[in-house]
């Protein structure tokens, strides 16, 4: 081959870990206490003394540990009348309603919190989390910033803030963010991921390898050597990226992904046909991936079989039908068996999609001078 290639699917740019979304547990139990007593024995509390505050929001919280969420609303709904000038009443409620998935009303509510204690750290940082859960980043930012105002070493406002920066695809931000959160102590697995994804998008490849290779040492899973090893493709480090790959598959023969990136590795290595064998693998594992059809179409066209690459850029196409290169690389196929009006169709469509792909189609026109029958439309 001419030149490094990953295929048409962008598969390479893919990571396999999943993020950590919100859990009571991750920063609110410190502020409130789980429930000692039995509900029974709670319900008879209250029986005898109705505004007995605490005896609520202990039966909230054993109802938000039996998912009972509904329930816990209540209850911190009639801690609050009976104590309507206390923060943590309404910061209580302000869980359950994330819980509930009622944005606005947590917001709301911890929002009360911070206006009755304005240096309540959590209550901030419950309304940034309810806020980036509605994908209003910039509310979500400023939030996670009065937190921090509030608490400079609330680490978790640093590392929920660097996972908005990321959604925002503000990635020197987002490892400001993780690495902060890190020194004060988080040092989870997930935080490392995070990072790492964020080098690896800004194209500090060298930094996510490192990350990935520190999540290893902490979960030596086929995720975690699957997550490394596609940073080892980004640096065009194919040998050790097959290295990881092979691990992560005796970990687990059932990663699709894993063998669709380590065909990656093998084409890129001139391994056809062990290239072609992990892409057929991938796809018998998970047969509506488009990037797999993609990527071993273009293998195909590589190896000058343009029948089977035109086949599997189709499949690949009704699985994505937006995807302008797998336009593009099927008009080349089309045009490789002299099939010119499907060429020009698709060369149409790939430039409908990309402009980029127009101009990439006259660029290949003058340096070939045969797409006298091709026609890029406006």
């Amino acid at each position: 081959m001419k030149r490094k290639d990953t295929g048409t699917g962008g598969s390479e740019d893919e990571v396999f870990f999943d993020n950590e979304k919100f859990n009571i547990d991750t920063v609110f139990v410190k502020d409130i206490k789980r429930a000692v007593h039995s509900i029974n024995e709670l319900n008879e509390i209250i029986k005898n003394d109705p505004c007995n505050a605490a005896a609520h929001v202990e039966r909230g919280m054993a109802h938000i540990e039996r998912n009972h969420y509904r329930l816990a609303v209540a209850d911190f709904g009639r801690a609050i009348k009976c104590e309507p000038d206390n923060p943590l009443m309404y910061y209580n409620r302000g869980i359950a309603y994330i819980l509930k998935k009622e944005y606005d009303r947590a917001i709301a509510d911890f929002g009360r919190a911070a206006e009755l204690k304005p240096d309540f750290a959590n209550a901030y940082y419950g309304a940034a989390l309810a806020a980036g859960e509605k994908k209003e980043y910039d509310r979500a930012i400023e939030g996670y910033g009065w937190a921090i105002s509030a608490d400079p070493n609330l680490a978790t406002a640093y590392f929920e803030r660097g996972r908005v920066y990321s959604e925002k695809k503000d990635f020197d931000n987002a490892v400001k963010d993780f690495s902060e959160a890190i020194l004060l102590g988080m040092n989870k697995a997930n935080v490392y991921t995070n990072r790492a994804i964020a080098f690896l998008t800004k194209g500090d490849y060298e930094g996510a390898i490192a990350d990935f290779g520190r999540v290893i040492e902490a979960k030596p899973d086929c995720v975690s050597y699957g997550n490394r090893g596609t940073a080892y493709l980004k640096n065009e480090d194919w040998e050790r990226a097959l290295d990881d790959f092979n691990i992560a598959l005796k970990l687990d023969s059932s990663f699709a992904l894993g063998y669709l990136h380590r065909g990656v590795a093998y084409l890129n290595m001139k391994r056809y046909d062990e290239a072609a064998a992990d892409y057929s693998e991938s796809i018998r594992l998970d047969a509506k991936y488009a990037p797999a059809f993609f990527d071993r179409g273009f293998l195909y066209a590589e190896r000058g079989d343009y029948e089977r690459a035109i086949s599997d850029y189709s499949k690949g196409l009704e699985l994505n039908p937006f995807h302008a290169r797998a336009y593009f690389e099927r008009g080349k196929a089309y045009q490789a068996t002299g099939d010119m009006a499907m060429a020009a169709s698709d060369y149409n469509q790939a430039a409908r999609f990309d402009k980029s792909m127009g101009r990439r189609f006259l660029e290949m026109v003058d340096h070939s001078g045969n797409g006298e029958e091709l026609v890029i439309s406006n």
